[in-house]
């Protein structure tokens, strides 16, 4: 069984943020974030896109600012959902590591081992 028991139930619970535009200047809208795992203080982000997807311009601001901090690392895997094809790591210092699949445990593992 996966982590989402219920695609659809799942979905029909995501929250539509509109009743905020109102509220937020120019077109400044709330993204969402995949996945966030918190250990000793530190958060690791994932978020996953299709293959050969542009990430919007809002959102690549905010993870690389998230990434630029100390206690946050931003992992982006593209492909289809659970069959990442390409990674990236954005650690602390910004820097865009490339990985491949086989990769993608052992960066886990290697920042689990580091914030413990």
């Amino acid at each position: 069984m996966g982590n989402i028991r219920d695609r659809n139930t799942f979905a029909e619970r995501l929250w539509d943020w509109e009743f905020l535009n109102d509220a937020l200047p120019g077109k400044i809208r709330p993204m969402d974030i995949d996945g966030i795992i918190e250990r000793n203080g530190y958060f690791l982000i994932l978020e996953g896109k299709p293959l050969n997807a542009t990430i919007k311009t809002g959102q690549r601001i905010t993870l690389k600012q998230l990434a630029k901090r100390e206690r946050f690392s931003v992992l982006i895997l593209y492909g289809e959902p659970g069959e990442p094809q390409k990674m990236k790591l954005l650690d602390y210092h910004g820097n865009a590591i490339e990985c491949d699949k086989e990769d993608v445990k052992e960066l886990v593992k290697k920042w689990v081992n580091r914030v413990n």
